[in-house]
């Protein structure tokens, strides 16, 4: 009877450490990688205010600067993007490590191509339009400081809050 309990007393143990570091590991890794903003800080209008080429595309650069001052909106019920509208929008956040160099990831973020390289991980907003009862293809957006940045055809959009 003795070992009995001396063994559960061992399994008890060892299930609380494994617990314990796991646990330590999945809070470090949390903490690491995300900027902790709830959905709430991204809501509202924002504006183009700044066009960059990154790579070749079929884009030239006055169709591109032609999008300076246009607008986004992002709300819990609408989702605005250059007058394409839909409603009840899915939103989700990746977190995503920057690759070192001399590696090729599978999916290319601003960093590969050299803008804003130093970051160590790059925060990724998804949204996902609600079209008729069918989810739209999935808009994403770099989260770069307080700006937006999305990749289009060899051009960066970036996006900041309006305060119109």
């Amino acid at each position: 009877m003795q070992m009995v309990i001396i063994n559960l007393k061992k399994t008890a143990l060892v299930f609380l450490l494994l617990f314990f570091v796991n646990g330590c590991t999945f809070a470090k890794e949390k903490a690491e990688n995300c900027t902790g903003h709830k959905i709430d800080h991204f809501l509202g209008k924002y504006q183009v205010t700044s066009v960059v080429r990154y790579r070749g595309g079929l884009t030239t650069e006055v169709q591109a600067n032609s999008k300076l001052k246009s607008i986004l909106i992002i709300d819990l019920n609408l989702f605005d993007m250059a007058g394409f509208a839909a409603y009840e929008s899915k939103i989700d956040f990746r977190c995503v490590s920057n690759v070192s160099e001399g590696e090729v990831p599978v999916e290319k973020f601003s960093s590969f191509y050299g803008l804003r390289s130093d970051r160590e991980v790059i925060e990724l907003m998804k949204i996902a339009p609600q079209i008729e009862g069918a989810t739209g293809i999935p808009i994403q957006f770099e989260i770069v400081g307080e700006e937006l940045w999305y990749l289009f055809d060899g051009w960066v959009y970036k996006y900041s809050k309006s305060n119109a």
